[in-house]
């Protein structure tokens, strides 16, 4: 349900000098458009977890546009932003909104809307949604939910 092809249409719709999209999560119908500025694509495909932690690091951002109306429940890569401190293009899917807060910077699910957003981007909104992603980080923290989780599951249970 990622909208990849949106993405790699509003990157080349934009006329941004200083954006460049990797992408490692292609389906066998996306096309790559002909734009200097798309560095990698490949076909998705798992790997191990040393590949993909590299592949983050190596981000400044992460982009995870998905349909709002589909049925996934979660990605781990929107935890993962977090955990890093990464601000993250986001769609308007109800479990991004959320989880990501003040981090996630809304560029909708079309690819003109994703080149609207790229075109009004600015360095104070990464600055801002980094600083986001690391209080975020901080607000889902294991030590702060582990109690009130607990708590939530006894509830549930003497419930039944």
């Amino acid at each position: 349900e990622k909208l990849v092809q949106e993405v790699l249409d509003g990157v080349a719709a934009s006329s941004r000098n200083d954006v460049e999209v990797v992408c490692w999560s292609l389906r066998g119908d996306e096309v790559v458009p002909d734009d200097p500025r798309i560095a990698i694509a490949e076909p998705y495909r798992h790997v191990d977890p040393g590949v993909y932690a590299t592949r983050l690091a190596a981000c400044d951002v992460l982009a995870l546009v998905f349909d709002q109306h589909g049925d996934m429940l979660t990605t781990g890569a929107a935890g993962d932003a977090v955990g890093l401190g990464l601000p993250t293009l986001r769609s308007q899917w109800g479990y991004l909104v959320e989880h990501l807060g003040d981090a996630g910077i809304p560029v909708g699910q079309t690819a003109e809307s994703i080149a609207d957003a790229l075109e009004a981007l600015t360095e104070a909104d990464l600055v801002s949604a980094r600083s986001a992603a690391l209080q975020r980080r901080d607000e889902l923290d294991w030590s702060v939910l582990a109690e009130p989780t607990a708590d939530l599951f006894d509830e549930v249970l003497l419930r039944r």
